[in-house]
């Protein structure tokens, strides 16, 4: 048989089981909270293959390689440290999260904040502008794989991707993705062990990649192209990624247990400790092939040119189809918050267990037309995970840690004040001189804003109910901030830790 016409068969084997995969756990959704959160009972296997196949899908695969084909060792300094915020999650925050039966993120807040209104719209929002980011990334990352091997149009890829995404992810819900998850997950770990050493040998190995590999390549201190700054920028976003995804909340509801949610987050940041180095080597070993190409293109031209058909055909089918695995459970989560924190919550909290699926069908068959569209528009990849974490997940861990550690200067009024603030100076981050091409460079400064603002309206808030109940005038802003005032506020901010809310 010809070898690309058996590499096409394995790929068409590996989408149809997939998909098969997915049809036999839609099966299984009966309720609502089967469709929201697999009916918290996923074991360990399931657990710790969703979790981790949503945070090292194959669009973060490909984007680390194409960091590497651009910045050398420089790379890792975008890689490596997104261990951080799954370290957090996974020894700090299952516990407190899984006290309550919280069903999504948004949860979290109106249990505190005693479910006002304006938190959870604000937090729902962002809650969803990170996931539909990724989702669009995930969709880009696919069509430049298939456009590189398969020689499809890359919109005509997106368009495929974004098809058997919302396809699964709208019949099966939650459980459909934890199960494509760990189908994909198992599959891709499997070839990545085979693909990972094979890309780096074909350069030579790390002695000839190290001899032939630019000067500026192999300095981590240098990165071509964008100020050194990047570096703590990087290091500080690799806390914040993880936990300014809902999904990671998601997947510590839908375990059996606090063990199963813990272990599968500790699993996954120690992968990607690994991901983070080995990734960027290969993209070095495919620049010394061919430093010519376009950075996202440069592992799909490895693949077709320097792979054997099978092997390349496989490995795509692999990281397609766990890039596809990741934008469902955005995707998802994008349908929780909107069905369940919104619909459910707020508008129909009547609604039967039916109506409530179709209504998060409905969302999930929207805003994957959206991501599809964003998608087509060819972004590189790795900018759409930017966006999301300078916009979005700064200030929604920033509202996170001010909520846990901040006990007697939260306020609603403080947590709505200080996202909103803090996602526009995300947004102007974006499109500042120094900061535009530094990947999430606003995340600092978007999450440090949300925090010093939300203090601040808590602290003047505090200070103006106690000025009442001792029957005093409010104070003017100018006395407020007299005397070492913000001194004392900053200092006394961290109260001790109590998730407990009231």
């Amino acid at each position: 048989m010809d070898a690309k016409l058996l590499g096409f068969l394995v790929f068409g084997a590996v989408v149809i089981s997939t998909m098969l995969v997915g049809i036999y756990a839609s099966r299984k959704v009966k309720t609502s909270e089967d469709y929201w959160v697999g009916g918290r009972n996923l074991g360990k296997f399931i657990t710790v293959g969703t979790q981790a196949a949503t945070f090292i899908g194959g669009g973060m695969t490909v984007g680390w390689i194409s960091m590497g084909y651009q910045l050398g060792y420089g790379a890792f300094w975008y890689g490596i440290p997104q261990c951080l915020g799954i370290f957090v999650a996974g020894y700090f925050l299952v516990k407190p999260f899984r006290k309550t039966n919280y069903t999504s993120l948004p949860d979290f807040f109106n249990d505190i904040y005693n479910h006002d209104k304006r938190i959870n719209l604000v937090m729902t929002i962002v809650s969803i502008m990170a996931p539909v980011t990724w989702v669009a990334g995930q969709f880009s990352s696919a069509g430049r794989i298939m456009e590189g091997i398969m020689g499809i149009k890359f919109e005509t890829a997106v368009l495929f991707a974004g098809i058997v995404v919302i396809a699964y992810a709208i019949f099966g819900g939650f459980l459909s993705v934890a199960y494509t998850d760990a189908y994909q997950f198992t599959l891709l770990v499997t070839l990545f062990a085979i693909v990972a050493p094979f890309t780096i040998l074909s350069a030579g190995g790390l002695g000839t990649i190290t001899e032939s590999a630019p000067s500026w390549m192999l300095n981590p201190l240098h990165l071509e192209g964008m100020s050194t700054i990047a570096i703590p920028i990087w290091i500080f976003m690799g806390l914040t990624e993880a936990l300014g995804l809902q999904t990671i909340y998601q997947r510590i509801y839908s375990s059996d247990s606090e063990h199963t949610a813990s272990f599968a987050l500790k699993f996954t940041g120690w992968l990607t400790v690994i991901w983070g180095i080995v990734t960027p080597l290969m993209g070095m070993a495919v620049y010394i092939l061919n430093p010519n190409l376009n950075p996202d293109a440069s592992f799909s031209w490895f693949l077709a040119e320097k792979a054997p058909i099978l092997i390349a055909m496989a490995f795509m089918a692999c990281v397609v189809m766990a890039t596809i695995s990741t934008a469902d459970s955005m995707l998802n989560s994008v349908a929780l918050n909107i069905g369940y924190d919104i619909y459910q919550r707020h508008i129909n909290p009547k609604a039967s267990e039916k109506k409530a699926v179709r209504v998060g069908q409905a969302i999930t068959l929207v805003f994957g037309i959206i991501s599809i569209y964003w998608a087509m528009q060819g972004g590189l990849i790795m900018s759409f995970f930017g966006y999301a974490s300078s916009v979005c997940s700064g200030p929604l861990v920033a509202a996170v840690f001010v909520t846990a550690f901040a006990k007697k200067k939260r306020t609603a009024d403080g947590i709505v004040y200080g996202v909103i603030a803090g996602a526009i100076v995300g947004v102007i981050c974006i499109f500042a001189p120094v900061l535009k091409d530094i990947l999430s460079g606003g995340v600092m400064f978007s999450f440090a804003t949300t925090a010093i603002v939300a203090l601040l309206v808590g602290t003047f808030k505090q200070r103006g109910q106690e000025a009442l109940a001792d029957g005093d005038q409010p104070q003017t802003e100018a006395q407020k901030l007299s005397g070492g005032s913000v001194m004392r506020m900053a200092l006394g901010a961290f109260a001790p830790f109590n998730w407990n809310g009231r």
